[in-house]
């Protein structure tokens, strides 16, 4: 019965009432581009697990935070999960005009690298001599967090790139056509 519930709680997302409020809105009309892509949330995510991981970390690392503020902390923190669904689609949307396989390496890569880096991340940053604080472990979240939001950004600004680069060869590749068609 707790995932039933639970599952409902992801209706937000499930029944994509982010697109049908835009859809529905009263007074703004959005284009198609629009109510395609603002729901996917994508490098907003990004952002947000940046901030999320500076901010819970600088709660846990303040001298004398009460045990409510860390607790509450910790599970701030745990909203972090949302990002592995999202920037793997996020990924296969950033490749979609590369190479299947290519697009299958990425992504591979992705799981690979952080299960690498899972195997001795927590010996390192989280072990439990560290506790009660892990205070090396939240200066790491820190610091993966600011990384976080700049791998974001580069992302952001190569995929548009890409994007543009694409439809220009798209263009390219159409106009011969209708030359010769007229």
């Amino acid at each position: 019965m707790l995932w039933v519930i639970a599952g409902e709680t992801e209706s937000f997302s499930t029944n994509a009432l982010l697109a049908l409020y835009m859809k529905s809105h009263p007074t703004n009309s959005y284009s198609v581009p629009q109510l395609n892509n603002y729901p996917t949330g994508r490098y907003l995510v990004g952002y947000w697990i940046g901030i999320t991981g500076i901010v819970t970390s600088a709660m846990i690392l303040v001298p004398g935070s009460s045990t409510a503020t860390i607790f509450g902390a910790y599970y701030w923190a745990g909203s972090v999960y949302a990002c592995q669904a999202t920037f793997f689609a996020w990924a296969n949307d950033v490749m979609r005009y590369k190479d299947d396989a290519m697009r299958s390496i990425v992504i591979a890569s992705m799981n690979m690298g952080s299960n690498v880096v899972n195997a001795w991340w927590a010996l390192l940053f989280y072990s439990a001599d560290q506790a009660p604080f892990f205070t090396k472990g939240m200066w790491a979240m820190i610091a993966c967090s600011i990384a976080m939001a700049i791998w974001t950004a580069g992302i952001v600004y190569f995929s548009a790139r890409d994007e543009k680069q694409e439809e220009a060869r798209m263009l390219e590749e159409d106009v011969p056509s209708k030359l010769e068609v007229a």
